[in-house]
């Protein structure tokens, strides 16, 4: 999977196992509330996903693109001239 693939997607997406989910703290109940997260945490919630299933791959490309959503970010801070949390 390429971080282009990845974007815009969310661990929901990635795991359909409600344990899982769970064992790493997701509420599937509450699944609706997540859609507000900035896409940085939702990539955050991908690399835990991945690092607990052990999937080195997909770590690597969830990190990559939280690194780039980051410098995407700051981009626009500065183009803003302003913080943005």
């Amino acid at each position: 999977m390429t971080k282009e693939d990845l974007r815009g997607k969310t661990v929901f997406d990635l795991c359909k196992d409600e344990k899982m989910l769970q064992e790493l703290g997701y509420d599937i109940a509450k699944k609706k509330s997540y859609d507000g997260y900035p896409w940085i945490a939702k990539a955050q919630m991908v690399e835990k996903y991945a690092a607990r299933i052990g999937d080195y791959d997909l770590y690597k490309t969830a990190t990559a693109l939280e690194k780039d959503l980051w410098k995407e970010l700051h981009e626009e801070s500065r183009r803003r001239r302003c913080i943005i949390d």
